[in-house]
């Protein structure tokens, strides 16, 4: 009986610090952020999704981060007031090269889309770099 306390507890515990990180994002500061390009804002919120986003390198993503970005592109999404969809990955030969992303929002009936450009590190973690119009 005692082990299936604290295993009741254990799962208690691990589901509230899975809610916290997911809700951690505010996502309607991300949105406005979005809205009036304001990169310090979108870097606050955006920086969140970023932390456990280290490269993971292999034969048919030799930077790694691939799945890094489509993660990062499907918690935007889901946060129900922004869609994300990929522009093109490690397309921006800087060093280390960076991933475009475009953002998608609703501005009083107004569609509003920008493009999110995210450094993409093969020994580092994801970053967000700037925001800019969708040429």
């Amino acid at each position: 009986m005692r082990n299936l306390i604290i295993v009741l507890i254990v799962i208690v515990f691990s589901s509230c610090d899975k809610e916290n990180t997911e809700s951690n994002v505010d996502w309607n500061a991300f949105k406005v952020g979005v809205i009036q390009k304001d990169k310090s804002i979108i870097e606050k919120e955006i920086s969140k999704l970023l932390i456990n986003t280290n490269a993971k390198p292999n034969d048919n993503d030799l930077i790694g981060q691939k799945e890094n970005v489509d993660n990062l592109i499907f918690e935007i999404s889901k946060s129900k007031v922004l869609n994300a969809d990929l522009f093109c990955y490690a397309c921006i030969e800087t060093y280390p090269a960076q991933s475009e992303i475009t953002i998608t929002t609703d501005s009083s009936g107004v569609l509003i889309s920008r493009i999110i450009d995210i450094l993409t590190p093969n020994d580092n973690i994801l970053k967000f770099v700037d925001i800019h119009d969708n040429y």
